[in-house]
C-alpha cells in the first residue's frame, strides 16, 4: 500500500475500521513499504480521527426534539470557537430545555459576612454543639431555631434560609446535613408526586438545644407577659404599681388599694388589727 492510499483511507474509512487499518499501517512500515516519518504521520492522522468531537445529538422529549452539543475535555481545553452573533460568555449549547444555572451571589458580600457572624455570635446553640460547626453553618442554624421557635418546625426553602443566614445555599445544605448527621435535627421531605416538591420540614430533636432555645426564650416570654398585664389591670380602675410595694407616697410608705382605701393599721399588744 502506497502512502497517499493509506491517507485516503485514513480520511474516509468508519471509526470502527481505524483499529485494522492501523495495524496494517504498521505492519506496511515494517515491511518496508512506508518510511518512519510516513508511519508516524499516518498514525497522527489515525489519531486525529479517534478523538471525540463536537457532536449534536437528538433527545425525544414527548415530541420534543431537544439538542445538545457536548464537547470532549480536549476540546474543552483548546480555545472556544465562537459562531456569529454569539459572544465568548454564552452558553455553547444551541438550545437546552433546561435555562443556564446562574451563579447566586450577595449583591452586598460585606453585609452578608456581617450578617452570618452576628447570628452565628448570638449563641443559637450551646457551647458543646456550636463548637462542631463552622460561622456560617452556626448562623445556618440560627435561622432554622428562630422559625422553629415560632412555629415548633422549620418549613423554609434552602433559599430562603441561605439567604437570611447571609451564605450561599450550598453551605446551608451542609449545615443540615452534618446537623442531621450529628442527630440534632430531624429532616422530613414532602415529595410530591408530577408536581415541584414541597419544602423539607426540619425539627430540632437536640434536648440540650431544646433547653437552650427554652432557656433563651423564657426571658422574652415574661417580658411579653408584664408588658400585657397593665393594660389588663387599668380595665379595672387601677394599676399594677399599687400592688407590688413599689414606693408611692414616700418611702416605705403602704401603698393603698381599693381593697384597703380607708384603712389604717394600728398595733394593740403586740397584735395588729385593722380600725
Amino acid at each position: 500500500m502506497s502512502f497517499d492510499h493509506l491517507l485516503s483511507l485514513v480520511n474516509h474509512v468508519p471509526l470502527a475500521a481505524l483499529d485494522a487499518l492501523s495495524r496494517d499501517l504498521w505492519r506496511a512500515a515494517g515491511e518496508g513499504a512506508l518510511t518512519e516519518a510516513q508511519a508516524q504521520a499516518l498514525a497522527e492522522a489515525i489519531h486525529g480521527r479517534r478523538r471525540p468531537r463536537a457532536q449534536a445529538s437528538a433527545v425525544s422529549l414527548g415530541g420534543l426534539a431537544v439538542f445538545s452539543s457536548r464537547k470532549p475535555p480536549e476540546a474543552a481545553a483548546e480555545a472556544p470557537e465562537v459562531s456569529s452573533g454569539q459572544s465568548p460568555g454564552q452558553d455553547p449549547r444551541p438550545w437546552s430545555y433546561f435555562p443556564p444555572k446562574r451563579p447566586q451571589r450577595s449583591p452586598d458580600r460585606a453585609r452578608s459576612l456581617e450578617r452570618r457572624r452576628t447570628l452565628a455570635a448570638s449563641g443559637p446553640l450551646p457551647p458543646k454543639l456550636a463548637c462542631r460547626f463552622t460561622t456560617g453553618e452556626l448562623a445556618v442554624l440560627k435561622i432554622v431555631a428562630d422559625s422553629f421557635v415560632a412555629g415548633r418546625q422549620c418549613t423554609l426553602s434552602i433559599p430562603e434560609i441561605a439567604a437570611r443566614a447571609g451564605v450561599g445555599q450550598t453551605k446551608a445544605r451542609l449545615a443540615l446535613r452534618i446537623a442531621q448527621n450529628l442527630g440534632v435535627v430531624s429532616i422530613t421531605e414532602r415529595r410530591v408526586q408530577y408536581r415541584p416538591n414541597r419544602t423539607n420540614v426540619v425539627r430540632i430533636v437536640s434536648p440540650s438545644w431544646l433547653a437552650w432555645l427554652a432557656r433563651w426564650t423564657a426571658p422574652s416570654t415574661a417580658v411579653r407577659a408584664s408588658a400585657a398585664e397593665p393594660a389588663a389591670l387599668q380595665d379595672r380602675g387601677y394599676s399594677s404599681l399599687q400592688t407590688t410595694g413599689v414606693v408611692g407616697g414616700g418611702e416605705g410608705s403602704l401603698l393603698r388599694s381599693p381593697r384597703n382605701q380607708g384603712f389604717t393599721r394600728k398595733g394593740v399588744k403586740s397584735r395588729t388589727t385593722w380600725g
